[in-house]
């Protein structure tokens, strides 16, 4: 979504907007990052991280979002807004299958073959409860699947 937006604020001429959204972004991930070690348990830092990174890049959409409708009254932007919420669904929905994958997975020794285990099992689950909510399309789907 951020990569459709930026573009767009370029053609309005305003480069300042994304900047200073993508500063914030990084700005709260870095912070949160920086929680997410030090404040969880060990086993669950990865998770912390992750999540971090998604919060952050839900919310750098979600102003882009507002910032464009503010700029432009006559641009529907509502249908972005149902869209980030199914990607953030999406994107909960993976943590789940994460937590519950190294729970399945904890007694196992090799710290390599869990974290391999649990990232395989995020993102084939994030992408099906993608293509589930709608938020990829069949074609981007078979695109994918090609590569």
């Amino acid at each position: 979504l951020q990569k459709a937006l930026v573009p767009w604020f370029q053609a309005q001429k305003d480069m300042k907007t994304p900047l200073k959204v993508s500063v914030v972004s990084v700005i709260i991930n870095a912070i949160l990052n920086v929680l997410a070690v030090c404040l969880l348990p060990e086993e669950y830092r990865y998770v912390g991280l992750a999540l971090s990174t998604v919060v952050c890049s839900f919310l750098s959409s979600a102003l882009l979002i507002y910032f464009t409708g503010r700029k432009d009254k006559s641009l529907k932007v509502d249908f972005s807004v149902g869209y980030l919420l199914k990607v953030a669904l999406a994107s909960v929905l993976m943590a789940i299958i994460v937590v519950v994958t190294r729970e399945l997975f904890v007694s196992s020794s090799n710290v390599f073959v869990v974290l391999s285990i649990c990232i395989s099992a995020g993102g084939i689950s994030y992408l099906c409860f993608s293509f589930l909510l709608g938020t990829i399309s069949t074609s981007l789907l078979k695109r994918f699947i090609r590569r």
